[in-house]
């Protein structure tokens, strides 16, 4: 897709049956969505929803490109017979128009599979080349699960990366996980939320600028395809299969629920988040070293623990012998903020284990910025309280001394025009000797990232700020939740989201009722909620355009199934004034227009005075977290 003026552009699809199809399989259209925040030049990817396609069918498929005032014509239609069983296909499931990724970057490949033969040679996701592909995710046969990579595009190419011996779940859906880190040069495989394997690469990756193919050699199903230029956090990867264990910060005596004050107010207008420091963190963790679950105030403030072990062997009469161990807990406190493209970090040196011929040995702490677009946007900042990117101690002297400030500025020089997004990553590494001073050992500690950005939307925060890109932000709710200029509080809100959350078979439109008379003996799953298994997460929309969709059709369902007029005079009739109410929200991508199955949504009519109160701290909310178009978030209710 592209725009001569650049930004950021959305993509709308249509499939429907083929004409030319036997009348057997169906006519007119069959499934409609849209792809956000695409930025011009670079290519578009949606997911058709599990179920709606039969293997088999001859489809047709076009798309268009929509800017803040302007659409293209539709392209031409493009047909294509649906393959979702059988043997591995000569043709992929889908295949995108151009590259998507780049695979000489790091990057995170996330899907949803569902096979019925552990056996099979089966590839998820390629972007190749001429001869070779750079990276493989998928199934070998003698192997189970694989994600390699190969040394160039040519037929003598090596291959290296992970053949884990792990046999992939058969008749049920699993999650699967690649990751590439192009500072530490390695590649971690996740299954079901859980790591399986990491392995190291001697080369480095080259880049494949072709089209990605999705489900390209497989037999099965596959949903929910997600690609991020960059490497995520365990965490976050636990978050996408639905396990998580990135916790926002929480009262000792109850850690099943968020506190109100884990992340910024939604309560009044501009509001600055509340952030961690180490005694809070440590308070929390208690005082015993160890890997610890990351701790998050919000999408800007964190603390997390990592673990770095050495051990020291020789050989002795063939056998390999431990001489000496020296292992670090590193603890990490980061705090981006509002109107400051900086990051603070905080490396601490929590707990040294040392014991054998290394023990007194120094210790070398290295930090890498990385930036992007360019290496300029992850730079050391002139005020940064430590200005040394490499130490070296003894363990007696990390003791004495155990912290290192860090701030980082990722100004917004080379960045897109719409948003001025900038990624800075910080990478950790320490090196330990041997006895004898001579060899020096490399160990790769945490990666850290953030995103900066200066949308011109988000006129509180002129100058700018940063968020951890791979912490989705948390809308916090509760009955008790109050404007504090007014004094209005929104209860029938926060009750109809938790109903749909919760209870979403109970809401409106009735399964099996008027407006969705198809849906009998069907259910309904209704995104959003956080720390539920295989929940997914709401994504803010783009076009304005499509909230409106959202809100008509919410309107609709409500006149065709509660009512058909209500009394919305809230100036005149405060107490008993309506509004049609809908969840998702309209301003999200999986609003009821949007909604697959059609009927994964909820109306009900709600105080008029609440909901459009609501409606003015939700838009505060998006200003507060940095929440842009396009990017995910997940409601937690507090009681």
């Amino acid at each position: 897709m592209d725009d001569p003026a650049g930004g950021t552009l959305r993509a709308d699809f249509e499939v429907e049956h083929d004409p030319a199809a036997p009348q057997d399989q169906g006519t007119g259209q069959i499934w409609a969505g849209s792809a956000d925040n695409v930025t011009a030049g670079t290519q578009a990817v949606v997911n058709v929803p599990t179920g709606t396609l039969t293997d088999g069918w001859q489809v047709r498929w076009r798309a268009r490109a929509v800017a803040s005032s302007a659409a293209s014509a539709w392209s031409a239609w493009q047909n294509v017979t649906i393959r979702t069983s059988g043997q591995p296909a000569a043709e992929p499931l889908a295949r995108t128009v151009g590259p998507v990724l780049r695979t000489d970057q790091a990057f995170t490949i996330s899907a949803w599979l569902r096979w019925n033969d552990k056996d099979g040679d089966y590839t998820v996701v390629e972007q190749k080349g001429t001869s070779k592909a750079p990276f493989r995710l998928g199934n070998d046969p003698e192997h189970g699960l694989v994600f390699t990579f190969t040394s160039d595009d040519s037929t003598s190419a090596i291959s290296e990366g992970i053949v884990s011996e792990v046999e992939p779940p058969v008749n049920e859906w699993f999650h699967l996980v690649g990751t590439y880190d192009d500072v530490a040069k390695k590649v971690a495989l996740y299954l079901n939320g859980e790591f399986v394997k990491e392995s190291p690469i001697s080369f480095t990756p080259w880049n494949a600028p072709t089209a990605m193919t999705l489900g390209t050699s497989m037999q099965g199903q596959l949903d929910d395809v997600q690609l991020f230029q960059d490497v995520l956090w365990p965490e976050h990867i636990s978050t996408l299969a639905g396990k998580s264990e990135v916790k926002p910060t929480q009262k000792q005596e109850n850690r099943s629920q968020p506190n109100k004050s884990s992340s910024p107010k939604i309560l009044g207008d501009k509001a600055e988040p509340a952030r961690v420091d180490w005694n809070f963190c440590t308070n929390l963790w208690g005082s015993d070293p160890g890997i610890k679950p990351v701790l998050a105030m919000s999408n800007f403030s964190a603390c997390h623990t990592n673990q770095i072990l050495n051990k020291y062997k020789v050989k002795q009469n063939k056998v390999k012998v431990t001489r000496g161990i020296q292992s670090v807990t590193l603890g990490v406190v980061a705090n981006t903020y509002q109107n400051s493209r900086s990051v603070d970090v905080e490396l601490h040196f929590w707990d040294i284990y040392k014991w054998g011929e290394t023990a007194e040995n120094p210790i070398t702490l290295q930090v890498t910025p990385v930036g992007h677009p360019a290496q300029s946007n992850c730079a050391l900042a002139p005020d940064s309280p430590t200005s040394s990117l490499l130490v070296t101690r003894t363990p007696v002297a990390w003791d004495a001394d155990p912290v290192l400030k860090y701030r980082f500025s990722s100004p917004s020089t080379g960045t897109d025009s719409t948003f001025k997004i900038s990624t800075c990553r910080v990478a950790i590494r320490m090196s330990f000797v041997s006895p004898a001073g001579t060899t020096h050992i490399e160990r790769d500690g945490p990666i850290e990232s953030y995103r900066c950005d200066t949308w011109t939307k988000n006129n509180w925060y002129k100058k700018g700020g940063c968020s951890f890109s791979r912490l989705a932000a948390i809308l916090l709710l509760s009955r008790k939740d109050k404007d504090e200029k007014s004094g209005v509080t929104w209860p029938e809100q926060v009750d109809h989201i938790e109903k749909a959350l919760t209870a979403p078979n109970t809401t409106i439109p009735k399964l099996g009722g008027p407006t969705y008379p198809e849906s009998a003996g069907k259910s309904k799953d209704i995104p959003g909620l956080w720390n539920v298994e295989h929940s997914k997460m709401l994504h803010r929309l783009f076009d304005e355009t499509d909230s409106e969709d959202n809100y008509e059709k919410s309107v609709k369902t409500c006149r065709d199934e509660i009512a058909k007029t209500w009394n919305a005079d809230r100036k005149n009739h405060p107490d008993t004034a309506v509004n049609c109410d809908e969840f998702p929200m309209a301003s999200t991508r999986e609003g009821s227009y949007f909604a697959r199955p059609p009927w994964n949504y909820s109306v009900q009519l709600i105080n008029a005075v609440q909901n459009q109160t609501w409606g003015r701290k939700l838009k505060a909310w998006y200003r507060n977290h940095r929440v842009l178009p396009g990017d995910p978030f997940s409601i937690s209710i507090v009681h």
